[in-house]
Order: structure tokens, then C-alpha cells, then sequence
């Protein structure tokens, strides 16, 4: 049965060669001494681009990389273990430290429970960046529906992905606003401080807001007349130093440390972008008697769990199965000593008083 969970457990890691971007592919296995792998597959482009998300080395340890050529492209492979003796970060996630793996192993009567959890926590993408196709036109979200080309008119497809395009521009430029008022947020919190904790730190969100708006808008005319399908999405080059001016005078604090924050937002901004293209999948090798989960599907041993990351942009995914297992064996033979032994002292008592 071992043997055929383990077959099942490659084909299945095998089949995700040909799904998605990037595979980020988990394998926890409970068996026995609790241990994770981390797997991570996709073309040169995708794997070295600089956004992957790598293992934390603090936790995980680097196995090695492979390469397989195929007909079609070339798939690279980073691999990394872990022991699960203690909470275990895993790198899908904004904050290394919010998202992680966790079993808790103990013992009741004559039952024996694992309980494994798994949280991916949201990236709160709206909630930091805002819905960058809030403002595309509804009749132009026809263009992300599969066969769009043979049901419009290259005329009707144009005038649609020019208003796609516009749309895209106006949650971008509310996108780099909002990364702004995040730079002020993350400022005052590094100073054990939160946004809304004073009038004045509200009131230099604002101010910043405002110094940048001006800037943002002076960049906007720069293409207001290019056509807008021509027109890149990605301005942080030509507006970090603005943005960075407007939070560092509103608030007083260092340009320095600002232009560090907003490189960072932006690397998470672009992780993001990456991540939301993603397959995930978790496989939980779990034996037990008796198991209380809700896997995507089974085989064997092997619970197996897919997880899209667009799912993630504003909603946590949590995983928990609780395996029981009897202990039984264990537990009458402790309990057969223990009530053998003053029994034995008993009976010769006994013997010793009728003699």
C-alpha cells in the first residue's frame, strides 16, 4: 500500500510540470519522524527572475537543483527539507512570518492524535494596492474570457483593449498612491506607532498624499496623448523619488530609510504579480485510523490539496487534518505490568502466610 501511495504521490508531482508559472509543491510527511520538502519548478525565466520565493535557509535546508529537458522547454527544480519539530515558516507569504506549517502530537487515553495545520495567509492586495481593474469598462472584461477573438470584430477587440488599457492606468496611478500612504503606515509603525493613532500621523498621510498627487499627475500628461496600449504599467522608476520625497517631508523622517520601504513594497508588489500566476499544492502523508479532513482528493496514506494564487490576493487558506490512531497495544501492556506486579506480590504474601 506504502509502495502504490508513493507511485500515486509522483505522478501527481509530475503532472504539475505542465500547470501554471511557477509550481511551488509542498510534501509533508507525518509517517513517521514529521519532516517537509519544498519544491519549487519552472522555466530559466520564471526560477531567475529575482521574485521567486525561496526557502528561509534559517529553517529549511537547500538539497540541490535539477534540470530536465523536455520536448517542449526546460524545467528547472530547487529543492529544500525541513524537520517539522517546531512551527515552520514557508516563503508564500508577504511576511515570512505569517505563513507556516505546525503539527501537534499528543495523547489521550488509548488514542494517539496528530494535528496538522497549514496557513497561506492573504497577500491583503486590495487593501494595499486596490483592485487594479476596478476601472477597466464591464463591457471590456469580455477580453479575459476564453474564445473572446471569435466572437468580436478586430475593430470591436481594439476599441476594447484601448479601454482596458485607460482602465489599467487608473489603478495604477491609485496604486502608487496607495503605496504612499503605505510607506507613511509602515513608517510610523516601525516606530511602535499605528496610522490612525494620532491626528498628526493621519494628518501626515495625508500631506504626503497630497505632495504626491501633484507629482503622480505630472507624470500622467507625460503620455496622456500616446496610445494607450503602448503605455507601460510599471512607473516606480520614474516615481520613486517622488514618492520618497513626499512621505520623508510630510513625516520628517530619513529619505534613506523611505526609498528602503518603497523598494521593498514594490518587490512585494511584483512578487505578488508573480505569485497570483502560481500553482500550489501541498500532499500530506498522514496515516490514521481514523482522519478528520477535507482534502482536494486521497490515495492511500496521501491527502492532496491545490491551491491557486490569485486565491490568496484577499483570503487566508488554512489546512487542518486530525489523524487518530489507537494506542492500545502500548497502553495494556504498560497497564498489564502494572497490575500483574502487585498482584504477583499479593499472591506470595499469600503463600508465605498459609505456609
Amino acid at each position: 500500500m506504502k509502495i502504490r501511495t508513493y507511485i500515486q504521490l509522483l505522478l501527481f508531482l509530475l503532472s504539475l510540470l505542465f500547470i501554471g508559472c511557477i509550481n511551488h509543491i509542498f510534501v509533508i510527511d507525518l509517517s513517521g519522524t514529521s519532516t517537509a520538502q519544498y519544491f519549487i519548478q519552472g522555466d530559466s525565466l520564471d526560477m531567475y527572475d529575482g521574485r521567486v520565493s525561496l526557502a528561509d535557509t534559517t529553517f529549511w535546508t537547500f538539497v540541490g537543483k535539477e534540470r530536465e529537458d523536455t520536448d517542449d522547454e526546460t524545467i528547472h527544480t530547487l529543492k529544500y527539507s525541513a524537520s517539522l519539530e517546531d512551527t515552520l515558516p514557508h516563503p508564500i507569504a508577504a511576511s515570512a512570518s505569517n505563513g507556516f506549517f505546525y503539527v501537534n502530537s499528543d495523547n489521550f487515553l488509548l488514542v494517539k492524535r496528530q494535528h496538522f495545520t497549514a496557513v497561506f495567509p492573504s497577500w491583503r492586495v486590495t487593501e494595499r494596492y486596490g483592485n487594479l481593474r476596478e476601472f477597466v469598462p464591464e463591457e471590456a472584461e469580455i477580453l479575459q474570457e476564453e474564445g473572446y477573438d471569435t466572437l468580436l470584430s478586430r475593430e470591436t477587440q481594439n476599441r476594447l483593449r484601448r479601454q482596458e488599457a485607460i482602465g489599467l492606468q487608473k489603478g495604477t496611478s491609485r496604486r502608487y498612491m496607495m503605496q504612499v500612504r503605505e510607506m507613511v503606515r509602515i513608517f510610523y509603525e516601525r516606530n511602535q506607532e499605528t496610522l490612525e493613532e494620532k491626528a498628526s500621523n493621519l494628518g501626515a498621510a495625508q500631506v504626503a498624499e497630497s505632495n504626491f498627487s501633484s507629482i503622480l499627475n505630472a507624470y500622467e500628461m507625460s503620455f496622456k496623448y500616446d496610445d494607450p496600449l503602448e503605455v507601460p504599467l510599471d512607473w516606480y522608476h520614474e516615481l520613486k523619488d517622488g514618492m520618497v520625497m513626499a512621505a520623508a517631508n510630510a513625516t520628517g523622517g530619513r529619505a534613506s530609510l523611505f526609498a528602503h520601504i518603497a523598494d521593498s513594497l514594490n518587490h512585494r508588489w511584483h512578487t505578488w504579480e508573480d505569485i497570483q500566476d502560481d500553482d500550489l499544492s501541498l500532499s500530506l502523508i498522514i496515516p490514521a485510523y481514523f482522519l478528520d479532513a477535507q482534502p482536494d482528493s486521497t490515495a492511500g496514506d496521501t491527502l492532496f490539496y491545490n491551491i491557486s494564487g490569485a486565491s490568496l490576493a484577499d483570503s487566508t487558506y488554512v489546512i487542518e487534518a486530525i489523524a487518530y490512531n489507537p494506542v492500545w497495544v502500548v497502553d495494556i501492556a504498560i497497564f498489564a505490568i502494572l497490575l500483574v506486579f502487585p498482584l504477583t506480590i499479593i499472591v506470595k504474601r499469600m503463600r508465605s502466610k498459609s505456609s
